[in-house]
């Protein structure tokens, strides 16, 4: 509700994307609806990263494309490797109607179980024949592409799209390992990539300096808040009565995962640092994630 998550740009719809003009023309879609949409477009939305903020964007704009008459499919493992067993995504995308096929990705690097899931994801690309490919995240980034750059249909392919949700090199503690990661980013975005969406300007800005895809390609859409989901919480009195806080004292807080990539422990030496300085301020960590135990000692 409220959100277009970007497939029908300001200014015209989306039969009015450059990106999309070719493929309306040459696969033979109609904008039945006279407003621009992309009525009957199939599209394919590939990821492994099923939990967390990757999880939600994929199931947001899943619900989007349905309501926009496309037809849409996600290709994703039942359950993510390391994800404490969770399941959420999946059944969440089968109640809203969207299809599902289960791929047995690994968030590791493993050659024999890529392999295999990359043939499967060939074998549905070949089969549901999309006319977009969407991947998300890293693992699904290089086997999404490959997948559709390898399903030539007449003579052509699926416009290829890949969402990074964080470049996998940005985390990589070795330099041997970042300039790897780098150097496929780099690949698979100028050989095997339509569009590269950034979800964030310093996305945007890291895709731009490290040359990950021509500029032409990259795409600037910021993730989507649905700010009525949070209308009945408007009230703050009852959550900071059940959480104990005092109800005139500033509260900040964190919400996410407690990972290291979210810098949870830097939002506690700074909380430390404020209450050194101001004992008013009180401070609150919403989340979990593997740093749950080591944060509560800090």
């Amino acid at each position: 509700p409220g959100m277009e998550c970007g497939w029908r740009p300001a200014g015209g719809g989306a039969l009015n994307d450059p990106l999309l003009q070719p493929l309306a023309a040459g696969a033979g879609h109609r904008d039945r609806r006279g407003d621009g949409t992309m009525t009957g477009l199939r599209v394919l939305q590939v990821v492994e990263a099923t939990t967390a903020g990757v999880g939600r964007h994929v199931m947001d704009l899943s619900g989007a494309m349905l309501r926009a008459g496309l037809e849409v499919r996600v290709a994703c493992p039942a359950v993510r490797e390391g994800a404490r067993q969770d399941t959420a995504l999946v059944g969440r995308l089968q109640e809203a109607g969207v299809p599902v096929h289960l791929l047995p990705m690994r968030r590791a690097i493993r050659p024999a179980a890529d392999l295999r899931a990359g043939r499967l994801l060939l074998g549905l690309i070949r089969e549901f024949k999309p006319d977009v490919v969407h991947a998300h995240s890293s693992k699904a980034g290089v086997l999404g592409r490959l997948a559709a750059r390898l399903a030539r249909r007449g003579g052509g392919r699926p416009v290829t799209v890949y969402t990074p949700n964080a470049f996998a090199f940005s985390g990589a503690r070795s330099r041997p390992a970042r300039l790897l990661l780098r150097g496929i980013e780099r690949w698979l975005g100028h050989h095997a990539t339509d569009a590269l969406v950034c979800v964030s300007r310093s996305e945007w800005d890291q895709a731009r300096r490290y040359d990950v895809a021509p500029p032409g390609r990259l795409k600037l859409i910021e993730n989507a808040v649905d700010a009525g989901r949070f209308a009945e919480l408007a009230d703050p009195g009852p959550a900071r009565r059940a959480l104990g806080l005092a109800p005139d004292r500033p509260v900040v807080g964190f919400v996410g995962r407690l990972t290291r990539q979210k810098g949870a422990s830097t939002f506690i030496d700074a909380a430390l640092r404020v209450l050194d300085a101001d004992g008013e301020a009180q401070f609150l960590l919403v989340g979990e994630g593997e740093q749950e135990l080591s944060l509560i000692h800090i």
